[in-house]
């Protein structure tokens, strides 16, 4: 099966099926996703599978508390920030970089 991030045209389906699932579990009915929220979760690029979407659907659900959804109720990184856009991928050292310790020798 293809990543999610490959299948970006099966998104808005998904949003739909997990929200109206999410949603009888919550007894309420389900959101309306503002056009922004769906662009933002089509541009994600999502580094886990369709667990994560039904993940990010759920909690976007709990806290959005039956209001129309909008992309602050996703707490994701917008599509202009890459998955590597970490400290290591800009050349930046972790603090923990050259920290030299003791070995680990297991519990005592």
């Amino acid at each position: 099966m293809p990543p999610l991030r490959d299948r970006r045209e099966d998104v808005p389906l998904l949003v739909q099926h997990f929200s109206v699932l999410f949603g009888q579990e919550m007894g309420m009915d389900p959101p309306a996703w503002t056009d922004p929220a769906m662009a933002v979760l089509q541009a994600y690029h999502f580094p886990g599978n369709i667990r994560e979407l039904k993940n990010i659907v759920e909690r976007a659900l709990i806290e959005s508390a039956g209001e129309e959804m909008e992309p602050e109720h996703l707490h994701l990184r917008t599509a202009r920030t890459p998955p590597d856009d970490t400290a290591a991928a800009k050349g930046r050292r972790h603090p923990s970089d050259g920290v030299q310790g003791r070995p680990h020798r297991g519990r005592r």
